[in-house]
C-alpha cells in the first residue's frame, strides 16, 4: 500500500507546474537523470545528453527537469508542450495516462507504453520511446516524446546540431502584405500572413546615437512569397516608413520587419487570430494630469517625450499632444480657481489634425482679463509637460558654456543674499541652498544634461523649509569652483571645468559600444548573501556607460532597468545597430567551492577578433582589480557572444559565492573600480585594433 501511495504522489507531482529559467549556453552537456521503470517499481540513473529548447526565435528555455535524449529520441516535460502550444492536459490516475487536448485533437500517452492513442486510434511511437516519469534534483515530472507530440499538434521541428537545440514552430507561412493602417484608432503597421505565425520583437533606441529609432520584428519560419523585399515611406504620426525582407535562410527562413520612427515611441504588438494579422502600434500614453498647488503648476505626465502644440485662443489655452492616447481615470477636468486658471479640461481630440490619428487636447480656461502670454509658461521637462500659471519659473537659472571644456551655472536672486554652497569633491556632488523668497524655480524637477561636464541638476523645493536645494552631479573628471554666492551677493555662480578627455572626442565619436548587463527581470542570476547578480551587473554597466560617454564613445544598453531581454535579442540589438564592440557584464558563482576568487573573461575562440578583445579585457581587469587572474575561458556556445557579429566578450567580475569577494562587489567604490577596468580594456582595444 505504501508503494502505491508513493507512486501516486509522484505521478500527481509529475504533471504540475514547470519553472522556466534562462541559461546562457547552447547545451551539448550531459545530465544524470533518474528515470522511473514502472515494471520494476524503481528508479535507474541515466546519464543523458541535454537538449536546449526554443520556440520560434524566442530565448533558449529550459525546465526544472531538462529536455534530454533517451534511446535516440528527445523527451521534454509535458508542461513545456502545454504552455508553449496553449494545449490542455489531464491525468488519468487509474491508467497512468496523460491526455493532451488542442483544437479538437486528443492524444493519450501511457507511462512506459510504446503506443499512443490519437483521436481514438492506436499509433506506434517513434523507436518505441514512451512517455516516462523522471526525477532531477528533487523535481519529479512526466516527459513525453517531443517531435511526436509537436507534429501531431501541427507544429514543425528544426534541429540545430552544433548547439543541441530543438526549435518548435508553427508550420511555414508566407507574409502576404505589410501596410500602414490604424488599429483601434491608433497608428499601426499591419503584417498579414496566410496562417498563424510566431514573432519576436525588439526596440532599438538609436535616435541618441545619430540614427533613427526602430522597432524590429522577426517572424520565424516564414517567407515573402515571390517578393524579396517590401518597403514604403509613411511619414505620418511619427512613423517614417517600414521594410520587410528575408533576414535568415538557415536553419529556417525568418522574415524581418523593421519600422523606422521619427523619435522614441511607445509601442505594442497585437496579434489578431481571426485574420492572422500582426499589428504594430505606436503612440504616447498620457498617464496622469494633476495640479500641484505648491508650485501652481499643472503637470501632464506622458510615457515618452511628448510632441505638442500650444494654441492661444484668447480666453483659453489649448495644448495638443500628438500621437497620444488619454489614459487618465476619473473626471475629464480639474477645478483650479486660482488667479490665472479657472479649470482644466481634457479629452481625445482629433478633428483639426487629419494627418494624426490620435491627439489629446488639454484646455486651460483662463480667468477674465487674463492673457496667456503674460501669465502662463508651458514647457516639457523630460516626459512631462508642465503648465506653470505664472511667468517663466526658470528664467532666473542659466546654464551656459563659456568654452568647449567648461560651463557656468548662474542663479539670479531678487536681492542680495548669502546662499549656502557645499561641494563634495569625492562623490562629485555640489549642493546650493537658496531661500525661496529670493528666487522662483520649479519644484521637484530633475534636469538631465549629460554634456560630459555635469550629469544633472535636481531642484528640491520644500515649502516647510522655505528654501530650494539644488543638487548638481558632475562628472568624475570635472572640477567645480564657486565664483560668487558664499558671500552676500545678488548672484550665485559656479564654474565647472572638464578635462579635454571628458569632452566628446571626435576620434571615438564614431565608435559604438553595446553593453549587456547580464540577467535581469525574471532572471536574478546568481543570488548569495541577499544580493542578486542582476543588480550588480546593471549598476556596474551604468557606471561603465558613464565613463565611455565621458570619453566620447557612443553607447547602447541591452537593458537600463530591471527588465529581461532574451539572449538572442541582446546580440540581435548589437547586430542591428552595427555596433563596433559588445561586452556582457556578469558576476560569477561556484557554490561547490566557495574559496574560489578572481576575474575571468569568456569568449568565442572561433573568432580571432573576439579572442583578442577578450584578452584585452582580461588583461585590464587583472591589472586594475585586486583579484586573482582566472584567465580566459573559450566557450564558443555562449549565446550572447556567439551570435554577436562584432568583437564580443563576457566579463566575470568576481565570485559572489566567496564571502570576501562579495563584500567588495557590494561596495559602490569597488563597482566603480570594476567599471574603470572594463573601460580601460575597451579603450585599449579600440586604440590598438579599431583606430590603428
Amino acid at each position: 500500500m505504501k508503494k502505491y501511495i508513493s507512486i501516486m504522489l509522484l505521478v500527481v507531482l509529475a504533471i504540475t507546474g514547470t519553472v522556466f529559467a534562462e541559461g546562457d549556453h547552447g547545451m551539448d552537456a550531459t545530465a544524470a537523470v533518474d528515470v522511473y521503470d514502472l515494471s520494476k517499481d524503481a528508479y535507474f540513473t541515466e546519464t543523458v545528453p541535454v537538449v536546449s529548447l526554443m520556440f520560434g526565435k524566442d530565448d533558449i528555455l529550459s525546465t526544472d527537469v531538462p529536455a534530454f535524449i533517451l534511446n535516440g529520441r528527445t523527451l521534454v516535460p509535458i508542461r513545456f508542450i502545454v504552455d508553449t502550444l496553449d494545449a490542455d492536459v489531464d491525468w488519468n490516475q487509474e491508467d497512468r495516462q496523460a491526455v493532451i487536448y488542442k483544437d479538437g485533437k486528443e492524444i493519450i500517452l501511457t507511462i512506459d507504453s510504446s503506443e499512443a492513442i490519437v483521436d481514438g486510434k492506436k499509433v506506434q511511437l517513434p523507436d518505441g520511446v514512451p512517455a516516462k516519469l523522471v526525477s532531477y534534483k528533487g523535481n519529479a515530472r512526466t516527459v513525453v516524446p517531443f517531435r511526436f507530440i509537436s507534429e501531431q499538434l501541427g507544429m514543425e521541428i528544426e534541429w540545430i546540431s552544433d548547439t543541441y537545440t530543438a526549435v518548435i514552430d508553427y508550420p511555414h507561412r508566407t507574409i502576404t502584405d505589410v501596410e500602414y493602417t490604424t488599429y483601434n484608432g491608433i497608428p499601426a503597421i499591419a503584417v498579414k500572413a496566410d496562417g498563424k505565425i510566431n514573432y519576436n520583437s525588439m526596440y532599438l533606441p538609436a535616435v541618441k546615437l545619430g540614427m533613427t529609432d526602430q522597432l524590429v520584428v522577426d517572424i520565424p519560419n516564414t517567407d515573402l512569397g515571390s517578393r524579396n523585399y517590401l518597403s514604403d515611406e509613411v511619414n505620418k504620426n511619427g512613423i517614417l516608413g517600414y521594410r520587410a525582407s528575408l533576414y535568415e535562410t538557415s536553419p529556417r527562413e525568418v522574415v524581418r520587419v523593421t519600422v523606422e520612427l521619427e523619435m522614441h515611441s511607445r509601442h505594442n504588438t497585437h496579434y489578431d487570430k481571426e485574420t492572422d494579422t500582426l499589428y504594430l502600434t505606436f503612440n504616447n500614453k498620457i498617464e496622469n494630469i494633476s495640479f500641484e498647488r505648491d508650485s501652481e503648476a499643472v503637470v501632464i505626465e506622458t510615457e515618452e517625450t511628448p510632441i505638442f502644440n500650444v494654441i492661444d485662443l484668447g480666453d483659453r489655452v489649448a495644448v495638443d499632444i500628438f500621437d497620444s492616447v488619454l489614459n487618465v481615470r476619473g473626471d475629464e477636468g480639474i477645478d483650479i480657481h486660482n488667479d490665472v486658471v479657472e479649470q482644466v479640461r481634457y479629452s481625445q481630440y482629433d478633428s483639426d489634425y487629419p494627418e494624426y490619428d490620435k491627439v489629446t487636447r488639454v484646455v486651460f480656461d483662463l480667468q477674465p482679463g487674463i492673457s496667456f502670454s503674460e501669465n502662463m509658461y508651458i514647457d516639457a521637462i523630460n516626459n512631462d509637460i508642465i503648465a506653470y500659471t505664472t511667468t517663466d519659473p526658470m528664467n532666473q537659472l542659466k546654464y551656459e558654456y563659456p568654452t568647449l571644456v567648461s560651463s557656468v551655472l548662474t542663479l539670479e536672486l531678487d536681492r542680495e543674499s548669502r546662499s549656502n554652497i557645499t561641494n563634495d569633491e569625492v562623490n562629485k556632488i555640489m549642493t546650493i541652498k537658496v531661500d525661496k523668497d529670493q528666487i522662483s524655480l520649479l519644484d521637484d524637477v530633475k534636469l538631465d544634461y549629460y554634456d560630459s561636464i555635469i550629469k544633472y541638476i535636481e531642484i528640491d523645493g520644500d515649502s516647510e523649509r522655505g528654501s530650494y536645494i539644488l543638487t548638481i552631479k558632475y562628472d568624475s573628471e570635472t572640477t567645480a569652483q564657486v565664483i560668487t554666492g558664499n558671500t552676500t551677493s545678488r548672484e550665485v555662480a559656479v564654474q565647472f571645468t572638464g578635462k579635454e578627455s571628458t569632452i566628446t572626442n571626435p576620434v571615438y565619436g564614431n565608435v559604438l559600444i553595446v553593453l549587456d548587463p547580464g540577467h535581469g527581470g525574471k532572471d536574478s542570476g546568481a543570488y548569495y548573501g541577499g544580493v542578486a547578480e542582476k543588480n550588480l551587473n546593471l549598476d556596474t554597466s551604468l557606471k561603465l556607460k558613464d565613463l565611455l560617454e565621458e570619453a566620447g564613445f557612443k553607447v547602447a544598453m541591452t537593458r537600463s532597468d530591471d527588465s529581461y531581454p532574451g539572449l538572442y535579442e541582446r546580440a540581435s540589438l548589437a547586430n542591428a545597430l552595427q555596433a563596433d564592440l559588445f561586452l556582457s557584464v556578469h558576476h560569477n558563482a561556484l557554490p561547490s567551492n566557495t574559496s574560489v576568487q578572481g576575474v575571468l573573461t569568456v569568449y568565442d575562440g572561433n573568432s580571432a577578433s573576439k579572442t583578442q578583445f577578450a584578452k584585452t579585457i582580461q588583461r585590464e581587469m587583472a591589472k586594475g582589480l585586486p583579484a586573482p587572474d582566472k584567465g580566459l575561458q573559450n566557450r564558443p556556445k555562449i549565446v550572447v557572444t556567439r551570435e554577436a557579429n562584432m568583437p564580443s566578450a563576457l566579463a566575470e567580475l568576481g565570485f559572489m559565492t566567496n564571502d570576501y569577494e562579495r563584500s567588495l562587489l557590494v561596495q559602490d567604490y569597488y563597482r566603480q573600480q570594476c567599471a574603470q577596468a572594463l573601460f580601460n580594456g575597451i579603450k585599449s582595444y579600440v586604440d590598438s585594433y579599431l583606430l590603428k
